[in-house]
């Protein structure tokens, strides 16, 4: 029975459980703000979880071609969700540090 369990354990990784709860998470966040226990607004945490995502990518792909090193796709998604559960969502365009929004 150990070494079935010992088997079992050591085809696992922690990776994948990490991403899979921070989903869990991030969307448990969306639902509490779709029905107004949390007050931020859901288009704005979408809208955070998405730039975070792209910036995350962009960065992780910049790295790992400076460094000549294999990308790492779920360090990117583990990295941006981390960021979209500390980091307050957007409340307006000019919250993204280099919008400088409409000129007139």
């Amino acid at each position: 029975m150990i070494r079935f369990i010992d088997n079992q354990l050591n085809r696992s990784h922690d990776v994948p459980a990490v991403l899979y709860y921070l989903i869990f998470l991030v969307v448990v966040a969306f639902f509490l703000s779709v029905f107004n226990v949390i007050s931020y607004d859901p288009f704005s945490l979408a809208l955070t979880v998405a730039f975070l995502l792209a910036v995350s990518a962009i960065t992780n792909r910049i790295f790992s071609n400076i460094f000549r090193v294999p990308a790492n796709v779920e360090s990117v998604y583990i990295t941006a969700l981390i960021l979209a559960l500390i980091i307050t969502p957007i409340q307006s365009y000019g919250d993204l540090w280099f919008w400088r929004g409409p000129r007139f």
